[in-house]
């Protein structure tokens, strides 16, 4: 999920739904989706899993749903702010993405009949490694390759984006922030825009804070001692999404 990219012709390498059929058809699918996830928790009952848990699941889902509102109600007015903090990002990121995978976590782990200090392992584990993926998508939106990301690695840059490198590099660079107070933004935009952001340490430091999360993810993991094969597969996302290229 990413709506920071809602005008984007294509996601990962496919056309979206709004060139397809357009902004309301795209929207009302989204409604569809919305439904059917809700539909999926309320037939855990079927399957044997505990009514209090479902309603619990339930609760999650929805509160969820409201953080992931808000995070990108502050993704989106940080394009008209003239400034933005790196801990205002991070804490926008936390809201718009990593929520959703630390509830992807947190669930799996509650409905499994894990106890409360493992759910909460688990969504820890899950909220740090949303934050580790987006901070390597930021790097892969700048830094990537088209062929295998699948669109331009010049639209957060021409966009104007406020990434996590770009805040960085703008914090500490003065001909990175005139450049970005002018009005054009063309190829010859994003040629001196790049090596500003290469030279203030922005990818390097971007990685880092990649690696820091993920971390921070395995350590979370390690202590909700997931076991067997479910605990290889965690391990093995956790590796396929920080070492991924597109």
């Amino acid at each position: 999920m990413c709506i920071r990219d809602s005008n984007s012709p294509t996601r990962r390498g496919r056309p979206t739904v709004w060139t397809l059929w357009g902004q309301p058809q795209a929207i009302n699918t989204g409604d569809a989706m919305f439904a059917l996830a809700h539909l999926a928790l309320g037939r855990l009952a079927d399957r044997g899993v505990a009514p209090a848990t479902v309603v619990r699941a339930l609760r999650r889902f929805d509160e969820t749903c409201v953080a992931l509102t808000c995070g990108q109600y502050t993704d989106m007015s940080f394009e008209t702010r003239a400034e933005v903090a790196v801990d205002e990002y991070v804490a926008m990121i936390t809201g718009k993405t990593a929520v959703l995978v630390a509830l992807a976590a947190e669930l799996g782990a509650l409905v499994a009949g894990a106890d409360e200090g493992r759910v909460a392992h688990f969504a820890n584990f899950g909220l740090k490694l949303g934050l580790a993926f987006q901070a390597q998508d930021d790097l892969l939106g700048i830094w990537g390759d088209e062929q295998l990301i699948g669109k331009s690695v010049s639209t957060d840059i021409t966009t104007r984006k406020k990434t996590l490198p770009v805040l960085y590099a703008l914090a500490r660079s003065a001909p990175l922030r005139d450049l970005y107070a002018g009005t054009d933004a063309d190829a010859a935009f994003v040629g001196r825009v790049v090596p500003l952001l290469e030279a203030s340490g922005a990818r390097d430091y971007t990685a880092e804070r990649a690696a820091y999360y993920t971390n921070e993810a395995l350590s979370s993991l390690a202590l909700a001692q997931p076991q067997g094969a479910a605990a290889a597969a965690l391990l093995q996302l956790t590796d396929m999404l920080l070492r991924r290229d597109y």
